[in-house]
C-alpha cells in the first residue's frame, strides 16, 4: 500500500469514532471544550494522577489529551511506514488502531452522559 494510503486509512481509523461520538452527543456538551473527551477516554484514566499532583488548566488538558491521541494514532502509524509491504500486518494494526479509537470514544461518551447523573 503506498504511504499516502496508509496514513490516509490509519488517520480515519482513528478519527471515525471520535466524529461519529461528536455527532451524537454535542447536544448533551456544557461547553465545546468537553468534545476532546471523545479522543481521550482511555488516556484521561492514565492523566488522573498527574492532575492531582500538578494542577492542570482545562486548556493544558484539552492540549494534553490531543497530543497523546496523535502519538497513539502517529507510534503505530510509523510501524506500518516501517513495516514490510504486508498487507495482512498493515489491516492488523489498522484494526487494533479502530479499536482503540472505539474504546476512547465509547469511554469518553459514557464521562459527557455521566456528569449529569
Amino acid at each position: 500500500m503506498p504511504a499516502g494510503k496508509v496514513i490516509l486509512y490509519s488517520f480515519g481509523a482513528m478519527a471515525i469514532w471520535p466524529l461519529l461520538g461528536l455527532i451524537l452527543s454535542y447536544r448533551w456538551f456544557d461547553h465545546p471544550s468537553e468534545a476532546v473527551l471523545l479522543l481521550g477516554g482511555v488516556t484521561i484514566i492514565f492523566m488522573i494522577p498527574i492532575q492531582l499532583l500538578i494542577e492542570l488548566s482545562n486548556q493544558t488538558y484539552s492540549i494534553s489529551i490531543v497530543l497523546l491521541w496523535l502519538m497513539v494514532w502517529l507510534i503505530p502509524l510509523t510501524r506500518m511506514l516501517k513495516a514490510p509491504k504486508n498487507l495482512s500486518t498493515q489491516r492488523s494494526i489498522l484494526f487494533k488502531l479502530t479499536l482503540f479509537s472505539l474504546g476512547q470514544s465509547v469511554l469518553g461518551f459514557l464521562m459527557i452522559l455521566g456528569k449529569g447523573v
